[in-house]
């Protein structure tokens, strides 16, 4: 039988879709196949990979609900499983945000009392004589810079206002499309020197982000996407934890802190002599990752947000 008859008796399926295979740069196949999971000759080992699984599932997703599939130049993202449970019942169905912030000095380019008051551990490309010492971060000349990624029920602005109070430090959420968020212009001018991909991005790259709001949205689940997306900053750049001498409100002595879970497992491993000296915050859920990677951080979380639409 031809192509022409087996066209006309509707025995013929057309190769209309794209591989869901990876090839060894990162990047999606670009061959055609007969269904929505499936995979060109090449990829087929990766059909029976989980990896493979759940790219292909949610390109499908996503093709279906948006009516387009992701450019086949763009790098497919390494997705986790939804986490199965989460300590905190009362968010588990909760529609909500998923923000990015940082200390608004960072990209204010200020110092504080003319002095680095910021201090941070196992910073890359260190000496190994200073491996697991507390340093001081100059992050005007670093090529790194320190993120947090937070979830809320209620609005962006309110919980960052909640922060600023309890923490008495500026902080600044940080979006692509900065621009229209209503930062003042003599911070935005600092910022697009320092995080060029921040505003390199446009709003319509991402599909679950309300510009307006300030955040990723989930529609459901908010604290399970919020846990997957800190699984998988953390499995690529670790905890960047923070000792913060400027935090005056919430300090605490050695014997203080000792008794705080999440702190616990620092002083254990890290008895320092700076630990002693004074009093101080050590702040543990911080992300120190390249500024060139702030891109990256978007694609997760806009990633791990949309599989909640479903």
């Amino acid at each position: 039988m031809t192509t022409d008859s087996k066209e006309k008796s509707g025995s013929y399926t057309p190769y209309q879709y794209q591989c869901c295979g990876l090839t060894q740069k990162g990047v999606r196949c670009k061959k055609k196949v007969r269904g929505s999971r499936d995979y060109c000759h090449y990829h087929q080992d990766q059909a029976n990979n989980l990896l493979g699984r759940i790219n292909g599932k949610l390109h499908e997703k996503v093709s279906e609900a948006f009516h387009e599939r992701p450019l086949a130049s763009e790098p497919v993202l390494a997705y986790s499983h939804k986490p199965s449970n989460t300590n905190s019942p009362k968010h588990h169905n909760k529609p909500g945000y998923i923000y990015v912030y940082t200390l608004t000095s960072l990209i204010e380019n200020e110092k504080k009392n003319n002095e680095l008051w910021l201090k941070v551990r196992n910073i890359p490309n260190t000496s190994s004589k200073d491996k697991d010492k507390w340093l001081p971060f100059d992050y005007r000349k670093h090529p790194y810079t320190l993120i947090k990624v937070g979830m809320t029920t209620q609005t962006v602005e309110k919980r960052l206002q909640q922060w600023e109070n309890q923490c008495q430090h500026g902080l600044t959420c940080l979006i692509p499309n900065l621009h229209n968020s209503g930062l003042n212009k003599s911070v935005l001018s600092s910022s697009m020197d320092r995080f060029g991909p921040l505003f390199s991005s446009t709003s319509d790259q991402y599909k679950t982000l309300r510009v307006r709001d300030q955040g990723f949205y989930a529609p459901n689940s908010i604290l399970q996407a919020e846990t997957q997306i800190h699984q998988i900053l953390r499995d690529k750049y670790g905890s960047g934890d923070v000792l913060c001498t400027a935090c005056k409100k919430n300090t605490k002595t050695v014997e203080e802190a000792e008794h705080a879970s999440k702190l616990l497992r620092l002083f254990k491993k890290h008895k320092q002599e700076s630990f002693k000296k004074g009093t101080y915050n050590i702040h543990v859920e911080w992300f120190l990752i390249p500024k060139l990677d702030l891109e990256y951080v978007y694609r997760v979380i806009d990633t791990t947000c949309l599989q909640y639409y479903f």
